[in-house]
């Protein structure tokens, strides 16, 4: 085997195993490996009423200098903000990626529309609906 087909086999192992063994959400997945993951029993982008009912958002590739207050002032113009989670590393320092939730579903709809793909600072930001995370819940 050609060493490029054996490194594509080891990426796939890779994120099979991470899909299954590490705890990470497919929407993180997808994002650290730049593909869709098919779970036939993933339920994280579907509800009974469909996503449209999701009001959480997971925004990545924030930069770095971005803060909890800048990140609530970029969002606040599509609706009222119940919560939102910068995460931060064991120092304190940004870990460039952000949960936000809203009191509509409406309102986090009209976010990703609006933000996905902006650039913000020195980095194109990426935002997608995604379920709640509750309080303390490793991410």
């Amino acid at each position: 085997m050609t060493s490029s087909l054996i490194s594509l086999m080891m990426v796939m192992a890779a994120i099979v195993l991470a899909t299954t063994f590490s705890g990470f959400p497919p929407y993180l997945l997808r994002h650290r490996y730049g593909t869709e993951l098919k779970i036939s029993n993933d339920d994280h982008h579907r509800s009974s009423s469909g996503p449209s009912q999701f009001t959480n958002l997971y925004i990545a590739d924030l930069d770095a200098q971005v803060s909890e207050e800048m990140l609530v002032q970029m969002f606040s113009g599509f609706g009222k903000i119940r919560r939102s989670v910068l995460a931060k590393d064991f120092r304190g320092e940004s870990r460039e990626f952000a949960f936000i939730e809203f009191e509509s579903a409406d309102s986090a709809g009209r976010a990703v529309i609006q933000m996905n793909g902006r650039l913000i600072g020195q980095k194109i930001l990426y935002v997608e609906r995604t379920p709640k995370v509750e309080e303390g819940q490793d991410y």
